[in-house]
C-alpha cells in the first residue's frame, strides 16, 4: 500500500535544510580529514509552522478515516497514527516540488493556543528512504 500523503493547510512559515553524512577528524590547526559517508544527494529535513483553527467551519477530510475532522484534531491524529505505525508518508517538498517520503522527527506534538480555537504548532520531518 502506498504511504499516506500529510494534508497541509494554513502554512505559515516552512524551512529547508540539505545534510550531509560525514565523518570529520580535526587534527587541530586548521588540519582535518572529512570522509562522506552519506547519500550522495544528501538527507532532506523539513519545518513547517501553523496556525490550526479548531473550528467546524475549518474543516478537512481525513482520507485514512474518512472523517471530517478540524484540522487540529486532523494534525493530532495523523501524528499519533504515524508515531504508533512506524511508517513513513508523503509530503511535497516545496523548494523541488517532488513528493518526499519522511516521517516525523520529534517524539511530542505541541499546540499552543493562541486565541480563541486557534493553535499554533510546528510539524519536523526528516527524509526517508527504502
Amino acid at each position: 500500500m502506498p504511504p499516506e500523503t500529510l494534508l497541509l493547510s494554513s502554512l505559515v512559515e516552512l524551512e529547508v535544510e540539505l545534510e550531509v553524512a560525514e565523518m570529520y577528524w580535526d587534527f587541530g590547526d586548521g588540519y582535518g580529514r572529512q570522509a562522506f559517508v552519506g547519500h550522495t544527494s544528501g538527507q532532506s529535513f523539513y519545518r513547517l509552522k501553523f496556525m490550526l483553527p479548531d473550528r467546524s467551519t475549518h474543516t478537512v477530510s481525513n482520507p485514512e478515516t474518512m472523517a471530517t475532522e478540524t484540522y487540529v484534531d486532523y494534525i493530532f491524529n495523523f501524528w499519533l497514527a504515524r508515531k504508533v505505525d512506524g511508517e513513513a508518508f508523503n509530503i511535497t517538498d516545496p523548494r523541488t516540488l517532488s513528493t518526499v517520503s519522511v516521517d516525523f522527527v520529534d517524539r511530542k506534538l505541541t499546540a499552543p493556543m493562541i486565541g480563541k480555537r486557534l493553535f499554533n504548532t510546528g510539524l519536523r520531518f526528516r527524509q526517508r528512504r527504502t
